[in-house]
């Protein structure tokens, strides 16, 4: 004869749950209001079952989810990675609660990324099935137990000889973005969103619906340099400013390839990302204060320029020229 169900308390979460028909069910914190739960579900009968859904159409739903909720960028994110992963899939089709870690495993494996870029491309499959189990499609995500490869800061700032060295070895069009990226400290996302609509007054000026985290909004300022390249390129642009030979915007995908060339050239990988890193170092040796460059670098505040470069002079001798300045006066 089958046990009554019957609710239990579990210490470590201090919280009431049952077993229902094989299913576990979290019934909250508070004993009474635990057990009019108990009764409810007891009165409604089983659940419905999920619609069986397949790892296709879940992942096409969340990508339309985050088309309409989410900016641009983010919805291209997820779209790269979760298109590749589907097709290392051997059938599309089969149910979205059938997939498992080990799929995940052997797709990355594939891949060769760094672990930055692993840990990614596997927070952005699980975040597709969480949505997924979230909305009801499945019942629980099957790759919430996934391993990822644990976040690591990137010390790979780009010295005042190796930036000429990444100049002198792109080609044209792409040159002007790496320049321009030396000058002013902007984000590559940022550079290849620039229109000719947001140059205003010698300078870049995203509006705030435009701008990263939409708070306000984002002024890049522009160098002597800087300016000159912007001017240059207005002329001769229909709307994005950074193009390509053939005329289209500088996406990051294509981004990345043409650093993957340059360092085939140099022998020394950098993302294009670390030269907003060598921008910052170079402000704060200069002797700009940190809340000045956090501004030029359009961040809310001076928290994440605090956080991120701190090795500000680890690797030449700033630190020592800094204390031999102090101590001679």
């Amino acid at each position: 004869m089958p046990r009554p169900n019957k609710i239990w308390y579990r210490k470590d979460r201090k919280t009431y749950f049952v077993t229902i028909d094989g299913k576990l069910y979290n019934l909250g914190k508070d004993k009474r209001a635990a057990e009019k739960a108990y009764h409810t579900l007891m009165l409604e009968g089983p659940a419905p079952p999920v619609e069986r859904i397949s790892a296709a159409e879940l992942m096409d739903r969340f990508l339309i989810w985050c088309r309409e909720n989410r900016a641009k960028r983010t919805y291209e994110w997820y779209l790269q990675y979760l298109q590749d992963f589907l097709d290392s899939l051997a059938n599309q089709e089969n149910e979205a609660s059938r997939v498992r870690p080990l799929h995940l495993n052997e797709w990355v494996a594939k891949k060769g990324w760094s672990k930055s870029s692993t840990r990614g491309a596997l927070i952005a499959i699980q975040r597709a099935f969480n949505w997924g189990a979230k909305q009801g499609y499945i019942d629980r995500s099957p790759l919430q137990q996934v391993e990822k490869p644990r976040a690591t800061r990137r010390d790979n700032c780009p010295s005042p000889v190796e930036i000429q060295e990444l100049i002198q070895a792109s080609q044209d069009n792409f040159r002007d973005v790496l320049v321009f990226a030396c000058e002013t400290g902007a984000r590559p996302q940022e550079i290849s969103a620039i229109e000719k609509r947001h140059f205003d007054g010698g300078k870049i000026i995203f509006p705030k619906e435009e701008s990263k985290g939409k708070r306000s909004a984002r002024v890049i300022h522009l160098t002597k340099q800087a300016l000159a390249i912007v001017i240059r390129r207005i002329e001769n642009c229909s709307k994005f400013i950074f193009t390509n030979k053939n005329g289209n915007r500088w996406t990051a995908y294509a981004m990345n390839c043409q650093m993957s060339r340059i360092a085939k050239k140099t022998g020394k990988k950098f993302a294009l990302y670390d030269l907003r890193h060598a921008f910052a170092t170079r402000m704060l040796e200069s002797g700009l204060d940190h809340i000045t460059v956090s501004k030029l670098m359009g961040h809310a505040d001076a928290t994440m320029l605090a956080r991120v470069y701190q090795h500000i002079g680890e690797q030449n001798d700033f630190l020592q020229q800094q204390l031999n300045r102090v101590s001679e006066k």
